[in-house]
């Protein structure tokens, strides 16, 4: 399994990224939300829905999800791609591998567990 959708790629319905210590999954589930867990508790979501959705990671730098109400990161960086990282961040990196996007709510949680002493992300935290 990969954590890292390319530029130019699809996560169809069903299609999982994995983190590489295998603790994050991001899924494209066949309702049409992109979701991202900590072994199996929800953490994340973009909220979409539908019967044709996909994810897919634009040549131009857009992480795009089509749902019945589009979902997309709102980047510009020609050639980017989507990375689910070790402690649960999703980033978008350019070509030159700097980060240029996460989702601010999933790094509140990020934040906030590793603030508490905690390893990584948990629900709740932030709310």
């Amino acid at each position: 399994m990969t954590n890292i959708l390319g530029s130019g790629q699809t996560l169809p319905k069903g299609g999982t990224l994995v983190s590489p210590n295998g603790t994050y999954t991001l899924t494209m589930q066949v309702d049409g939300n992109l979701v991202l867990t900590k072994n199996g508790t929800v953490i994340w979501e973009t909220g979409t829905s539908g019967s044709h959705v996909v994810c897919v990671m634009e040549t131009s730098g857009d992480l795009f999800v089509n749902g019945i109400i589009p979902w997309h990161s709102g980047t510009f960086s020609p050639g980017a791609y989507l990375v689910l990282q070790n402690d649960g961040t999703l980033v978008i990196d350019s070509v030159a591998g700097v980060q240029i996007w996460s989702p601010p709510e999933l790094l509140v949680l990020v934040v906030e567990a590793t603030v508490n002493g905690q390893d990584s992300a948990s629900p709740g935290a932030g709310e």
